[in-house]
This record gives C-alpha cells, structure tokens and sequence, in this order.
C-alpha cells in the first residue's frame, strides 16, 4: 500500500487521498448532510468493461401473470485472480440472502473491519498515516438495497426511505480481493467538480472507519440501469455547477439556451460528455426541466461546495426552486375567516357561521342596467269578469284571424302585453301564472291566445334553494322559450293584465303586487341551465304572425346554412355509408351553388384511416384529398371545426396538442383517393393551403385579449389552457401553494403575470380597503375571473367534510363572489367536484351571483368527452356581466365507453326538466383517448427504481416492501384485477395480508365492489387523477396495468392534459399534488374557445329570433 502523501509514491493506483482541501456534499442514510473534502485525484468511474449507457427503453422484463416474479434478492459471484478469493457475509437482516456459485470455498465469515483488516495486512501504510489522510479501496461487483432485500435506487429512495440501506462489492487492494455483504450504507460524495475535471468520482463512506472511502469500479448486471442514471444526474450536477461558477451571473431563466450553448462549446470532443448528451433528444435546448427535477440534488452539492456555488445570482433569482421550501401544508396553520361583500355575506353567513369576514368596500354599490321600460303604462289591475263579447281590433291575417289587440270588459289586452292566467287545481294557494302574450285570435265569437310563460323564481333551479334571499323575489320573472302554441287558450284564462319591467334590474314599484321586472331569460336545456340577459329581440314583433316564441318554423335548411358558413369553411357532418360509423366526417367547403341549393365539399381523410400503427398516430392529423362531392343534406351538418396546414418538419402549435380537443385538425400531406398514394405537396401548393388553412392564432389575432385573474390558480392548468383558445392573457395569479406558483410559473413567459403567493382572503381585504399594491389589479382591470376553488370538502371521498377546516376550504366560494362582487369583470368560470351540486352552498352561489347581476350558465363536462384519458366529471359555471353575450359549454368530440349512471339528472330545472348531466354520444369527432395511447412511448419503472434523462419526470412513488410484493402479485390479466383477485386466486401468503382490507370486501359508493391496489386497463382510461398516488384505500385503482407500481408523475400528468414541456416543481409528492388539484388543460382550451365565440358573436346571434335551432346550436 503507498502512501499519497509522499510524492515520489503517488500513483495511479494508490490507496489513501490527499488531505482534505474543499468541502463536497454527501448525505448519510439517515438523510443529515455530512461535509467531506474532495480528493487530489481524478479516477476513471466508467471501466474498460463498463460502458455509460442508459437503456432508453428500460430494462427487459416481464411478469408472469400465473406465477408473480418473487423479488427475493440474490447474487452469483466468482472471480479468477492470482490472489485468494475470500467470501464474507456480514449478515444484516434475516430476510437479506445471498447465494454463491462455489459455497465450497467459503470457509469463515467477517465484519467488514475483518475485511479491512484483511486488506490490509502485511502493510506499513498506518504507520506512515497522519489523522487528515484518507485511505480508499474500490468496489467491484457493487449494489445497494433495502432491509428487504430490495434492490433500490439510494438517489431515488433518499425522500421516501425510513430505515437505513445497505451495500454489497467485492473490496479490491492490488490483487486482494474480498467479498462483503451487508454493508451499511452511510454517506457518498462526489469528486470531480471544475472545467479541467471530465470525469466524476463517486465515492461511499465506510461505516466503521473514518477516513475510509469506497470508489465504484463496478456494479451487479442486476444494479447497472439504476447506476448509470444516477451518474447521468451527477454529471448533470456537474455540468450546471461548473457553469454557475464559470459564469457567476448567469439566471436559472438561463437554462433554457444559454447553458447548452456553454457547455456544447466547452464540452465537445469530451467522450464523458458526448456520452451524456447522447440521453437526450437531439433537439434539447432547455434544461429547465431536467435542472428542476433534480435541483435537491443541485443544491446541496451547491451548499456544501460553499459560498462560490450557493451564493451565486442563479440560487438566488426568484425562478430558481433552490430559493423555495416544498413544505406546503397546512396541517397545524391556523384558520382564517373567508373575505366576503356585504352582498355576499348576507347570502353565504347561514352556512358559514363565524366562518366570514365581511367589509364593505369604498364606494361599494349595485351597478345596474339603464334600459328603458318596454312595457306599457296601465294604472289598475283589476281582475277580469269576462262579461260581453271580446271586441278586436287590428286585424294582422286574415287566414288566421289573427288581430293586434282585443278589449276584454273595459281592459284593452295587446299581442305583447302580459296577463296573470288563472291557474289549474294543481298549483297551490300562492302560485300565480304569468305569461307574454304572442298571438290574439278570434274563434267565433270569442277568443283565443298563444303566449310564452314566465316563470317566477320557484319555477327555474332556483327552487333548488334552501332559503331564497333576494328582497322582493316575488317581482322577479324569467322570460322562458316555453310557449303554448301547440294548443289555442280561450281568452276567458286571462285572470287579469299585468305589467312587467323587461330589462330591469329591480321592480320600479316594488308595493304594487301586479307590477314585476324581466331582467334574464331562463333557459332550462337538458345539457346546462342558463340565465340570460334579457334583450329586446326576444320580443321583436313579426309583421304576418305577431310575436316570436322561438318555436315558431324555421327557415330552411339551405338558409341557416348559408347563414352560418362560407366558402373555405371547414364543418363535420354525419357519416356516410361506408364511413367510420362513430365519427364525423371532416370536409372543406369549396362552393356554395345557391341556384341549385347545394354545395360542393372536399373531403378530409383521417391519416389513422390509412395508418397501421396502434399507437403514436396523432387523432387529430388529416390528409387533403382529391375527393370532391355535392352536398345537399344539410340537416346532417353538425357544426363548424378548425382545420390548419402544418408544413412537414414544422413544430405543432399548441392549439393542436391537445388530442383533438377543441376539434382543432391539421394535415401536411395529400391524399390521392383513386391512386392511394399519399404526397408532400409541392411549393405552389403549400403557399395555396396556407393562405386558406391559416394557423388558428393568425384567426384570432385582431382579437383583444382578455385580462384575467386567476384565483385557486395551482399550477397553472387553468389559466393556461384558456390562453392556448389565444383570447385571454393571466395577468394574475394568486394561490397559497408555494411550490405550485413555481410550476404556474415556469410555465408561463417570464414577465407576462403577477404571481401572488397569498391567501386570496387578505388579497381581497386589502383591495377593498384601498391598501396601494402595485402587484394587485384595481377595479376595472380584470375582464374574467377564473376559479377553481378548493374542493376536498366536497369531495365524495372525503369522510371529514363538516370540520373547521373542511367548511373553511369550502366557504371560500364565497371569497369567489366576492372578488365578482368588486372587480365586477365580464366573466366569471369556476369549476368543483360535480358532487357540489348536492350542497347548499352551490345554489346560494347561483342566487347571489343574480343578485349582483351576472348571467349565470351551469353544466357538467366529462373530462374523456374532451380528449382527457381519465374519468373525472366536474361541474363548470359561466357568469357573464349584464349585456355580454354568455359563453356555453364545449360540444362532445371524443367518445367515452363509461356509463354515466351517478350524474344522471342531477338537480331540477323547473317544469319538470333535470339537468340530464352526462351521457354517451353516438357519433363524435375522435374515439376515446386510452391510457395505452397516451402512454405508450414512456419506458419501464419496474417498482419506481428506474429514471430515464429524457423522461426526468417520469417517477413514481416508492411504495413499502409489503406494497411492491403485493402489486408483484396482482395479475396483469384479467385487466383491473386489484387485491382482491389475488387473494381469491391465493396469491397473498398471510405474511402480506392486510386486515384492515380484507374487512372492507361490502358495497362502496355506487354500490361497486370495494377496491384495493387495482390496475389501470391499458384500453380503457385512468381513474380520478388524484393529489397522491399511495395504495392505501382511498385511490384504489392507480396500479399501472403490468407493472408493479403506482402511476408516475408523468403518466398522471398526461391524464391531465398537461404538455410535455411544462415543468412540474417539487418532490414527486409536491408534483402529484400540483397535477391532481389542476383541472385538466384540455378543458381548459375548450372552454377557451366557448369564450371566443361568445366574444365575437357581435350581433347576439345566440339569442332566438325565429330560430329555435339557434338556440339549441348555441
């Protein structure tokens, strides 16, 4: 053995270090940072025989379904040398085995300070040594595992691990060689830090001696992927330290080009570097991402190298995760009271006893509108005796005898005019019957009416309300599209004449029981219910008939048609014979023939028509055909859709990342439908399609975006997902949630929005009490509020609804209409569980947001219906202020193969109409996205061991090994098989029992069997993407249909609908909670576009003039 610090003796292969110079970091087992000094000397961490390679595709494996793959660990080793071969098992813990080829040769057994020893002997280097030299052997043969037996990744398992960790090599000093087993784990560091350095040194503390180090030459074929991507992150470690250090000014936004470019220059012809870079995409430029999912690591290399890595500019720029704690929650913080207006704390304080704080704001009122009356001025209501003849005037049809007005005793009644009509023996004693007269008729020698009802507050979904707030709610009527023109009523059911003030926002005289005020119109739809401003063309007299109801016939077919496209136009119409059956046909509008009365269209080919290949053909790319054809059956056009032209080789744009949602199309090639053949065009074309298939941003452009805050905003999903639609801009954002304002943060342009890390009750209190905050927006500022407001409490999983803090998160729908309250923006959209609906505080939402004069728009959205590969169902609800036009939810594109039995009418619309909720759709625009489609591409974990650079998210909780053995044992066939089936099929010895479920085998919710640690199906979508992934009862079926693992961060996050480049912050835990509190992009970007089209419907075409399919469209 030499000694290094003699320098005629240092050599290559030495033993003991140089004395300590720097301070490097390193963890110990029990998670405590440890300071150790960097060693003099570079060694070489990849052998002759060992080559860095990651394998992108995962190691090879598979699971026998009939018979689970045990995970008891063993090793097999023998080694040829000149020096003796000495085997000792240092036994750790029983259920720890190893295994030998030549057993025979075992002879004793040692410590691992025997093994020192052994190495050791003979050697006068202790003589020589001082108290600072630091002594190393190297490991070949090298693996770590758990107190189970369990192959780990000690990286990995550094958050999650309880117990300590434990290593086995063979000890290698000249051509000594001794095998150790059972080692415990203590401390590693690293080696190699600095721009002369090319290689890494990772080195692993003794346990028994100080001064001690252990260098891995080698690892177990078993360990090697799980190594190599641990030195993949370490050498990323190395990379960005050195370029902080080189570059002592440099930001984190600098990562996303300016480090490539660095280290490209710096590092090329390195082999160590060419290696690493070879991991990752060719096209990676931004290092974002992976630098945040392993900046724990980072960081504490940073700590511990000083003050010259930990103190630079890029620790301390406010976008780094280094300058934030993932601690985020809030067990154990005290409660505050919500923030609420008068207004609204008059509607919600029943509720929410001693749970609100309300403030009246300065120059705090109730804007209303300044319509004029169009009602007419009538002193006496007195009821009608119906004595004499009716006596009309103002004949309008001589074929209908229809008449204008007709004088009823000595009232005189107009087509118009609202009458109280006497009500049938069913209504009770209180109930009275208003209506809008449209048609007046003589039969004989009386009379007859047609009229549209309006319906009083009990007769909308505001029945559904426990206690009706509103000052004079007896005024208040609804115009309605429910008209009585099917039948003829005598004249003699008008019980008296009425007077109603349309477009009011309160009753002018509120004393007078025969006066009332119009200020909405109810629309009780079987998909959502609505209240809508009240606006004159609903009354606009008709020359021949009299007044519209909105029932009345339709133009033909042709007409609307032409109404509502143009040439160039792209719509889906219903398949034809021959067609895909369950979806809608894809055509351009190439000319409108109206001598003729059709058009001539081309059609679109669907490129996964044409494709062989299971997965990874996008739904959404098309084919331009040469296909033309008329088109006359204009009553199988279902509605209009976006197609685009993307030059090949061209980055898609956002709008099209979304599996089709939004029925967003694009194509880059041509399809010749005789010779099926499939061309690139040449140039003359590319410049035709893009000048007619423009991108959907160059389409809306010239429109104004809108000014959004973002309440509740998570991680972003929300807000972004509307400014995908490209009609809205986040210029704040406000949310308790540290870690998820970074994730809503590096996912946005830098500079474009104001993250507030607050609690959105102080915001508010400082806003309304005039407090100057620059950050904050001021009244006037925000156009749309979007929400989505906490919603454990009323989360049908929640067994804890009624405590403090339970009733405080759901309170805070209040601090939600509050902010309407005052900052009185165009549009409101909250989102929560669609359970909501079963709670009190839903409807008094719905009641105080009329109050305050909003529009009001309620449905339920399946996220599978818009291209999400999970099942989640929550409730949306539009607000729109007085006056705009109100948005409507998104149409269906994607199939679903769920039954939607538990949101089956959900709550009364009045006059006996439900919210039907969800149902299935026949015929749509995509099939259902699967959990095989959206995932097909990610590698394999295994358990959670494995990490791949270019998936650097693509993790998963590190279950216990009770939990790993149980998932081994659940087969992969029949899909969704969980526990259970593994016990019934006596695959679960009693050792892996769990009590406290097997006791749980009765009827869950929905009568469904109880499920524990079920799999996903490959074919069919993901449960509830929920804030944790652990088998523990409550998210029973997060089991990766083959492998035995929860779902990964990734795989989670693409339930969602988020990108591939947006970077999650935190800890797997923290990222997990982020994915599972947002609302999922795809929706986000179809509600989005709901909202441009409400924002360019400039002449209220949504409103029913003498269309009622109009309606219906909208």
């Amino acid at each position: 053995m030499l000694h290094l610090n003699d320098p005629e003796t240092r050599g290559e292969n030495s033993r003991v270090a140089a004395p300590c110079t720097s301070r490097v970091p390193c963890q110990d087992a029990n998670g405590h940072d440890a300071k150790l000094s960097s060693f003099g000397q570079s060694h070489s961490l990849i052998g002759d025989s060992q080559t860095f390679m990651i394998d992108d595709n995962g190691p090879s494996f598979e699971y026998d379904p009939e018979l689970p793959k045990l995970n008891n660990f063993s090793v097999s080793v023998k080694r040829k040398t000149n020096g003796p071969n000495v085997f000792v098992e240092v036994p750790a813990l029983k259920k720890v085995r190893t295994a030998y080829k030549d057993l025979d040769e075992v002879t004793e057994r040692f410590t691992e300070e025997q093994c020192i020893n052994f190495l050791m002997a003979d050697s006068t280097v202790s003589d020589t040594m001082s108290e600072d030299d630091t002594e190393y052997f190297s490991i070949e043969d090298f693996v770590v595992y758990d107190k189970n037996g369990e192959i780990v990744d000690f990286w990995v398992e550094y958050d999650f691990r309880s117990s300590e960790l434990y290593w086995n090599g063979t000890l290698v000093e000249g051509d000594k060689r001794i095998t150790c087993v059972g080692v415990n784990y203590k401390k590693f560091t690293i080696e190699g830090y600095g721009v002369n350095h090319n290689e890494v040194i990772i080195w692993f503390e003794s346990s028994v001696r100080e001064n001690l180090w252990y260098k891995v030459v080698s690892t177990l074929p078993e360990y090697t992927q799980i190594w190599k991507s641990f030195v993949w992150r370490v050498y990323l470690t190395k990379y960005v330290l050195d370029w902080i250090y080189t570059n002592p000014s440099v930001l984190f936004k600098d990562l996303e080009l300016q480090f490539y470019n660095w280290i490209h220059n710096s590092r090329s012809g390195d082999p160590f570097y060419e290696e690493w870079i070879s991991k990752l995409s060719p096209q990676t430029r931004d290092f974002k991402h992976l630098v945040i999912n392993n900046m724990y690591l980072i960081w504490h290399e940073a700590y511990f190298l000083g003050p010259d890595y930990s103190e630079k500019p890029f620790f301390q720029d406010e976008w780094s995760p280094g300058r934030y704690s993932s601690n985020t929650s809030t067990i154990g913080k005290s409660l505050e009271k919500t923030t609420v207006t008068p207004t609204v704390y008059k509607w919600f304080n029943e509720i929410f006893p001693n749970l609100l704080n309300a403030i009246e704001p300065d120059n705090y009122e109730l804007k209303g509108s300044s319509s004029k009356d169009i009602g007419y001025g009538v002193e006496e209501y007195k009821e009608l005796k119906h004595k004499g003849v009716p006596i009309f005037r103002g004949l309008i049809s001589k074929s209908k005898k229809n008449y204008n007005r007709v004088q009823i005793d000595d009232v005189e009644i107009n087509v118009g005019d609202c009458c109280e009509i006497y009500p049938d023996d069913s209504a009770g004693p209180d109930v009275r019957w208003i209506c809008y007269i449209t048609e007046i008729a003589k039969v004989n020698n009386t009379g007859a009416i047609k009229f549209v009802w309006l319906y009083s507050r009990k007769d909308t979904l505001l029945q559904n309300l426990d206690k009706d707030l509103l000052s004079n709610k007896s005024k208040e009527l609804f115009f309605t599209l429910h008209c009585e023109c099917a039948k003829l009523w005598p004249i003699s059911s008008i019980k008296r004449k009425v007077l109603v003030h349309f477009g009011k926002l309160k009753c002018p005289e509120p004393n007078n029981e025969n006066v009332f005020f119009c200020k909405y119109a109810y629309l009780p739809m079987a998909k959502e219910g609505s209240f809508i401003t009240f606006h004159k063309v609903m009354t606009y007299p008709n020359e021949e008939d009299g007044l519209c109801c909105g029932c009345g016939d339709s133009d033909d077919r042709f007409a609307i048609f032409k109404k509502k496209y143009e040439r160039d136009d792209c719509i889906l119409i219903k398949p034809f014979e021959g067609d895909i059956k369950e979806l809608y046909t894809i055509c351009k509008i190439e000319n409108i023939n109206e001598e003729e009365g059709h058009v001539t269209l081309r059609r679109f080919y669907r490129l996964t028509e044409l494709s062989q290949k299971k997965y990874g053909t996008a739904k959404n790319e098309l084919l331009f055909s040469d296909y033309l054809f008329n088109f006359d059956r204009f009553h199988d056009v279902v509605r209009g859709c976006h197609v685009e032209y993307l030059p090949l080789g061209e980055e898609k744009p956002v709008n099209l990342l979304h599996r089709g949602t939004g029925e967003h199309f694009y194509f880059s090639k041509i399809y010749f439908r005789r010779t099926k053949t499939i061309k690139d065009p040449d140039s003359k074309m590319m410049e035709y399609f893009s000048n007619i298939f423009p991108d959907w941003y160059y389409k809306v452009e010239p429109c104004t975006k809108l000014k959004c805050l973002d309440l509740f905003c998570g991680g972003g999903s929300l807000g972004r997902g509307f400014e995908d639609a490209g009609l809205v801009e986040c210029k704040w954002a406000i949310d308790t949630n540290e870690t998820a304002m970074k994730t809503y943060m590096h996912n946005s342009k830098q500079g474009d929005v104001v993250l507030i890390n607050e609690s959105v009750n102080k915001i508010l209190a400082n806003v309304m009490k005039n407090k100057d905050n620059q950050n904050l927006p001021k009244k006037g500022e925000v156009d749309i509020i979007l929400a989505g407001s906490p919603c454990q409490g009323f989360s049908r999983i929640n067994k804890h609804q009624y405590t403090d803090r339970s009733m405080t998160n759901n309170s805070l729908v209040a601090s939600v209409a509050s902010f309407v309250d005052f900052y009185r923006p165009r549009f409101l959209l909250l989102e929560n569980v669609a359970t909501i609906y079963r709670k009190l505080v839903f409807f008094r939402l719905i009641g105080c947001l009329l109050e305050i004069g909003y529009q009001i728009k309620v449905g339920l959205i399946s996220a599978i219906q818009q291209g999400c590969a999970q099942e989640r169902n929550r409730i949306f609800l539009w607000a729109a202020a007085h006056g705009e036009v109100l948005p409507g939810h998104p149409p269906v594109s994607h199939h679903s193969n769920l039954y939607f039995k538990s949101y089956r009418n959900l709550f009364n619309l009045g006059n006996n109409t439900s919210l039907e909720g969800l149902s299935n759709v026949s015929v749509t625009s995509f099939t259902m996205n699967t959990v095989g489609e959206i995932t097909y591409d990610l590698p394999k974990l295994d358990t959670g061991n494995y990490w791949y650079p270019i998936y650097p998210d693509h993790v998963a909780t590190i279950n216990s090994y009770k939990i790993k053995e149980i998932l081994r044992r659940i087969p992969t066939y029949p899909p969704g098989s969980d526990y259970y089936s593994a016990l019934d099929s006596g695959r679960i010895p009693d050792r892996l029992r769990k009590e406290e479920y097997d006791s749980k085998r009765v009827n869950h919710f929905g009568g469904e069997k109880y499920r524990f640690c079920q799999r996903i199906e490959k074919d069919d979508v993901f449960s509830t993407i929920c804030t944790s992934m652990r088998c523990n009862g409550f998210h029973p079926r997060i089991v990766h249909f083959e492998e035995p693992r929860v779902i990964s961060v990734r795989e989670a996050a693409r339930a969602q609908g988020f990108l591939e480049t947006d970077i999650l912050c935190g800890n797997i835990a923290d990222q997990y909670k982020v994915i599972g509190n947002s609302v999922p992009r795809n929706i986000a970007f179809a509600l989005g576009l709901q909202l441009g089209r409400a924002l360019t419907d400039y002449e209220h075409e949504h409103l029913p003039k003498n269309h009622y399919a109009l309606w219906n469209d909208y």
